[in-house]
């Protein structure tokens, strides 16, 4: 895999409508509402710090954000595993088709499952079988306005991460366990079997039936299992900042658009660069 599947993966799995889809699933304790931080190149979640710390944003010289309203924990059941808009999913009964059941390795107690495909490029799945949970606010403040007010203090506190895009975390997505799967080969089938309890829980099992050329399993728990009874991020809203180096007319563009938007590199005088504040996911 390349370092390039992290991208691929958050682009492919837009179409689910819950933001930013995480290739590399963070413990919530790390990624909740309110935290800053960015995605290094492996999709991998790194903290700065929460706006909820007064004390870390003062000596930081970075200023705290109006009081937000936080709501309810809101519980979503997953039934069906999420996949990429690059991906195909055919469904499957097992009473209907047991032959084919079989050749996929699905356990025979499921009495459904769906097999994917990449139409094209990616293939990606994502399953959590105990469902998601829901966490962000009400409302708060201007969150797009309060990044571009700030993006000169927190370059100034970090002066390396106008080289990475910077969020700001509104809403999160996340799980007990999640069962990810990522591939470039065309031949591959995905296959995870459905099946519901006697208490009527939805119990999902992950089986992959590879081509002829022999690949190896691509599925990933997270978190392993046995190492941790926390809930890990897979999807989340928030307010991204881009900063694009200036080669060029860099006092007309200030006056243009606001000093704001406009912040000096820390470690370079001679350095500007323009400060890009958009939302995802609400």
């Amino acid at each position: 895999m390349t370092l390039d599947f992290a991208a691929e993966y958050r682009e492919a799995m837009k179409c689910h409508s819950m933001g930013t889809s995480m290739y590399e699933p963070s413990f919530a304790s790390v990624m909740q509402p309110g935290s800053c931080g960015y995605l290094d190149k492996l999709g991998c979640w790194q903290p700065m710090f929460s706006l909820s710390d007064a004390n870390a944003l003062q000596n930081a010289g970075i200023a705290m954000p109006e009081k937000a309203i936080p709501m309810p924990v809101i519980h979503i059941g997953t039934p069906k595993p999420l996949h990429a808009n690059t991906t195909k999913s055919t469904e499957h009964h097992f009473e209907l088709e047991p032959p084919l059941a079989a050749a996929t390795g699905v356990p025979a107690t499921c009495s459904t499952w769906w097999d994917f495909t990449s139409r094209y490029g990616l293939g990606a799945v994502l399953a959590c079988p105990s469902g998601l949970r829901k966490e962000g606010y009400f409302e708060g403040p201007d969150w797009a306005r309060w990044a571009r007010d700030n993006a000169s203090a927190i370059i100034k506190h970090r002066p390396k991460l106008k080289d990475h895009n910077i969020w700001i975390i509104t809403t999160t997505y996340a799980t007990k366990e999640a069962w990810v799967n990522v591939w470039g080969d065309k031949e591959n089938v995905v296959s995870i079997g459905f099946s519901v309890g006697v208490e009527g829980i939805a119990k999902v099992a992950p089986s992959v039936e590879f081509s002829k050329s022999g690949s190896g399993s691509n599925w990933r728990t997270i978190p392993a299992r046995g190492t941790s009874k926390e809930d890990v991020v897979v999807f989340f809203h928030g307010v991204e900042m881009e900063f694009t180096r200036i080669k060029f007319g860099t006092t007309g563009l200030r006056e243009v658009r606001g000093e704001s938007q406009v912040v000096q590199d820390p470690e370079d005088s001679e350095a500007w660069y323009e400060v890009g504040v958009k939302t995802v996911g609400f």
